[in-house]
């Protein structure tokens, strides 16, 4: 139970910023406890997104709400509404498809070949890499806001939220810079971000359970309680904090250095 609340707590804390909080709770498990394969870390780490998923619920209630609100009366809806909806439709359906498919090849790496943990530690490492590429690549703020949301956009940030579900490829970080790329203001990209991750937590626990057989215990749900308390003290401050510093830096730095650890140690 008190590995869990570790996981907990870091989950709570890392989901708010471009740091890929999956790819911690993995590196951490299987660092520390190693107890389990990688699907099985990853099968942990998407349990515990439901901590930060209710956070989020809580947070962003009045767009939540507003989006339930459109789905119950999609045709009277105002058109901004309707294009949120549309969007996260499009973007979770794209992405569970994505992510589906992730899980089933890396179960079948799991299945086929022996993924040891130095291997696991390495990929971890590189895909930190590419999360701060694409956010020293992130252009400033555009002018975009939820009236401007197109099809093509649920389309663009479905692909690359579904590809997150690597571990150490950040989900917000990586839709928060595509966004931006697509000219969106800052607020609003991160917004949008969180929005996203809501139906994809709980399409991703779906899949996990029927693709991998996952089944909650007394202890992850302790974890996901202590990742609900953690991502609702911390969510409003350490979304300020990432919108003013240049995480990149940070996983650029951890990457290299997660790297450099297996080869020297």
């Amino acid at each position: 139970m008190f590995e869990y609340i570790i996981l907990g707590i870091v989950q709570g804390l890392a989901e708010w910023l471009p740091i890929s909080s999956e790819g911690f709770i993995v590196l951490i498990q299987n660092t520390f406890y190693q107890s389990g394969s990688t699907f099985d870390f990853i099968g942990v780490a998407l349990f515990l997104h439901i901590g930060t998923f209710l956070a989020a619920i809580v947070y962003f209630k009045k767009d939540v709400k507003q989006i339930l609100s459109t789905l119950w009366n999609f045709k009277k809806a105002n058109l901004n509404d309707k294009k949120l909806f549309i969007f996260l439709f499009i973007s979770t359906l794209i992405s569970g498809a994505i992510g589906a498919l992730i899980l089933l090849v890396l179960l079948l790496i799991e299945n086929l070949l022996a993924l040891t943990g130095e291997i696991l530690a390495i990929l971890i490492g590189f895909l930190l890499l590419l999360t701060s590429v694409l956010s020293f690549k992130t252009k400033e703020s555009g002018h975009k806001e939820q009236k401007n949301l197109t099809i093509f956009d649920g389309v663009i940030l479905g692909i690359s939220q579904g590809l997150t579900a690597l571990p150490g490829l950040s989900r917000s970080g990586t839709t928060v810079a595509f966004l931006l790329m697509r000219g969106f203001k800052d607020e609003e990209a991160l917004r949008l971000s969180f929005l996203m991750s809501i139906p994809i937590v709980l399409v991703a626990n779906i899949g996990l359970n029927l693709i991998g057989g996952f089944s909650p215990t007394l202890n992850s749900l302790v974890g996901v309680l202590f990742a609900f308390i953690f991502g609702l003290l911390t969510i409003d401050w350490l979304m300020q904090i990432a919108r003013k510093i240049k995480f990149a830096w940070f996983t650029l730095i951890f990457g290299i250095l997660i790297i450099l650890s297996v080869f020297i140690f």
